[in-house]
């Protein structure tokens, strides 16, 4: 089976999105999601918002994401009406290094050492032999970015509590 691919990324008060951590495994939802947890106690992390495959609704016929909210892991699904393109310019305008006003370089879009997996996708995206759309192969991680930089999220210092209906957002 394909494995899961699971992406943290932090938001700094500059609105500076900042990829922390990875997974990727090929393990049932409920031992994904008893990892999800220890990493997250571990390293401390305050989730303020998940995001979730739209694909994870086909698995099996079953609802996988009821499954990871009955193990404590809420996620909501991001919208992915045909934003492929607009999706990866989000990206790759992201990671374009520019100039703060004092004259400081950065990116929008940075990460830690440790996220190997990421690395490895964005050096080695495959487009179709037309050069129109990306090959669905070795995306996993990119597809997380993607629906992050969708997303766009913003630094709260006081972030309001999610709110979830039926167990789910």
């Amino acid at each position: 089976k394909k494995p899961h691919a699971v992406s943290w990324v932090g938001v700094t008060k500059y609105d500076q999105k900042v990829v922390l951590d990875e997974m990727k495994l090929a393990i049932p939802l409920s031992e994904l999601a008893a990892k999800i947890k220890t990493l997250e106690t571990e390293r401390r992390y305050r989730v303020v918002d998940r995001l979730c495959d739209t694909s994870i609704k086909a698995i099996d016929r079953t609802d996988q994401r009821k499954l990871l909210a009955d193990a404590g892991i809420r996620c909501r699904f991001p919208a992915k009406h045909d934003r492929i393109l607009p999706g990866i310019e989000k990206v790759q305008s992201m990671l374009q290094v520019r100039k703060d006003h004092e004259g400081k370089e950065y990116a929008q879009l940075v990460f830690r050492e440790n996220c190997k997996g990421h690395f490895k996708e964005i050096m080695s995206y495959i487009w179709d032999e037309a050069g129109e759309k990306p090959k669905k192969q070795e995306d996993d991680y990119m597809d997380n970015l993607r629906y992050i930089c969708d997303v766009e999220p913003r630094f709260n210092f006081n972030p309001k509590p999610i709110h979830y209906t039926n167990g789910l957002y």
